[in-house]
């Protein structure tokens, strides 16, 4: 299990803000992340939320790897995103 994150630039306070603040942490944490490709992605709650999804991403080997990952995020009073984004591998 990996983890990452913390903040992500000034945002709009939504749902879409939040998703793409996990996704930034997800790739973050890929050997590959050029090579990411997202999948059932689905966002819950209105602030915090919770995200999750899967990924896929070539590894090291350059073997295309399905990993699963959850994030848990919240806009701070300075609109950044903050949170962490776990890869359940």
């Amino acid at each position: 299990m990996c983890s990452g994150g913390d903040d992500s630039g000034g945002g709009s306070g939504d749902s879409y803000g939040a998703e793409s603040a996990c996704k930034d942490w997800v790739e973050d944490q890929l050997k590959s992340p050029s090579t990411a490709d997202f999948g059932d992605v689905e966002v819950s709650g209105s602030g915090p939320w919770t995200v999750t999804g899967y990924v896929d991403a070539e590894n090291g080997f350059g073997a295309n790897i399905r990993a699963d990952w959850t994030c848990d995020v919240r806009l701070d009073s300075d609109d950044y995103y903050r949170g962490s984004a776990t890869l359940l591998e």
